[in-house]
């Protein structure tokens, strides 16, 4: 089991989000809307696939998705349910690049690679209580890079494409 709880885009925890000694980290989440139609703006949630037809969740008559009104996706997807699925996205990339992983080195993997959240973005600079974010953000790009050691593009060896790509990621914040 990976404890994840849920930030919003600027790295503040969400109020519904839990956290404390046994979170191990963060990913991003949106906000939690429920049928609120002011909140439906698409910075503010994911987007996602939703129920087929009238069954789902976007029945249009709260808003529906911008800019698509197509009710088979919903775009308030929101709460943990939404943080965790960004987690095990990486998990399965993890495990796709390395089959031979084991849980216990996996979960590491997740845990080391997180972005530490150590500044609070809000009060501008004031240092927060790390344990509240449990070891950061989810980050993926560190994941890959740990298993894949520089091979950024998986063509087999470290070549000019993977330096450029390392380059772009630690000093101009690229891809």
């Amino acid at each position: 089991v990976i404890a994840v709880g849920a930030i919003a885009k600027n790295d503040v925890v969400h109020t519904y989000s839990s956290g404390g000694y046994k979170l191990d980290l963060v990913a991003p989440s949106g906000k939690d809307c429920g049928k609120d139609v002011t909140c439906q703006d698409t910075s503010n949630s994911f987007f996602t696939t939703d129920r087929k037809d009238a069954i789902g969740y976007n029945t249009k008559d709260f808003g529906g998705c911008f800019p698509s009104q197509d009710n088979d996706y919903v775009c308030t997807f929101s709460g943990t349910s939404a943080s965790a699925p960004v987690v095990t996205g990486e998990v399965a990339l993890l495990l796709a690049l390395e089959p031979n992983l084991t849980r216990v080195q996996v979960i590491e993997i997740i845990r080391k690679s997180a972005r530490k959240i150590d500044v609070d973005p809000v009060l501008a600079g004031v240092q927060v209580d790390t344990v509240f974010y449990g070891q950061g953000r989810a980050n993926a790009v560190r994941a890959l890079s740990t298993v894949r050691r520089g091979d950024c593009n998986a063509s087999g060896s470290i070549n000019v494409t993977d330096i450029n790509y390392l380059n772009a990621y630690l000093f101009s914040g690229g891809p």
